[in-house]
C-alpha cells in the first residue's frame, strides 16, 4: 500500500458487511453503521444518554426514525421522531418504548407506529 492511500473503510465509519439492508445507523456526529442488525441497534440505544444524546435509523429513501435525549425531551423521557412524508413526534417514558420502534423500522414493519402518540410535528 503506497502512503496516504486508504482501502478500508472511512475514519468514523463502521461497516456491518454481515447485513444487507441499506439502511444507516448513526451514532454521535461521525459514526455510521451501514445495515445495521438488531443487535446494533440495541446496542446504539443502550448508550443513549450515557456518551451521546441521541441517535438515528435511516432507510435509503430517506425516512428515518431518531431518539433523543437532553434539551429534545423532559428529565429522563425519550424523544421520537420519524418521518415518511411528514415528520412525526412523540415522548417515550423509557429505552423499553423506543427499542421496538426502532426495531421494526429496520424490520420494515410499519405496525410501530400505534406504540406511541405521534403527533404531526410543525416544521
Amino acid at each position: 500500500m503506497r502512503a496516504g492511500s486508504h482501502d478500508g473503510p472511512q475514519p468514523g465509519t463502521v461497516h456491518f458487511p454481515r447485513n444487507a439492508n441499506a439502511m444507516t445507523l448513526r451514532l454521535y456526529e461521525d459514526v455510521l453503521v451501514y445495515g445495521p442488525a438488531p443487535e446494533d441497534v440495541r446496542w446504539v440505544l443502550e448508550r443513549i444518554g450515557a456518551r451521546t444524546c441521541s441517535t438515528i435509523l435511516e432507510d435509503e429513501a430517506g425516512g428515518f426514525v431518531q431518539t433523543a435525549t437532553g434539551q429534545a425531551a423532559p428529565e429522563g423521557r425519550f424523544a421520537v421522531e420519524y418521518r415518511d412524508g411528514e415528520q412525526y413526534q412523540a415522548l417515550a417514558d423509557d429505552l423499553a418504548q423506543v427499542r421496538p420502534v426502532f426495531e421494526a423500522f429496520l424490520r420494515g414493519d410499519r405496525a410501530w407506529r400505534t406504540a406511541l402518540d405521534l403527533a404531526v410535528q410543525d416544521l
